[in-house]
């Protein structure tokens, strides 16, 4: 979170996290769910900017496992950009896209049961 930009805006999956607080309780627990079960390869990335401004645009293969045992093997799509302030370098925006249609349906606010909520 340190390296997060309290101007952040996120796009993930088609939705977006307007700010740093959206991001953390709507899209970054999925985030980390993934990240536990699946191995990211970087297929590619090239980086710009200058000044305070600088950009990262990545592509990865991302291959694992959902908690149910579904497969995930799909491509990733990242775009950083990055903001000078006060002598550091923070994220500003960040946005994930995919290949994977089932994947993107996943990752949708309420598309997932939330743990802290008891079975009804």
């Amino acid at each position: 979170m340190s390296l997060l930009d309290r101007d952040l805006v996120v796009f993930e999956f088609g939705v977006v996290d307007p700010t740093v607080e959206a991001y953390a309780f709507q899209h970054l627990p999925f985030d980390i769910d993934v990240a536990a079960v699946s191995q990211w390869s970087i297929e590619n990335r090239r980086v710009g900017g200058e000044g305070d401004q600088r950009w990262v645009l990545t592509t990865y293969h991302v291959t694992g496992r959902q908690a149910d045992g579904s497969p995930i093997d799909q491509i990733t799509l990242e775009t950083m950009i990055l903001r000078r302030t006060s002598g550091l370098f923070r994220i500003v925006h960040m946005h994930w896209s995919t290949n994977d249609a089932k994947f993107q349906a996943l990752s949708q606010p309420g598309a997932r049961p939330n743990p802290a909520t008891p079975a009804k």
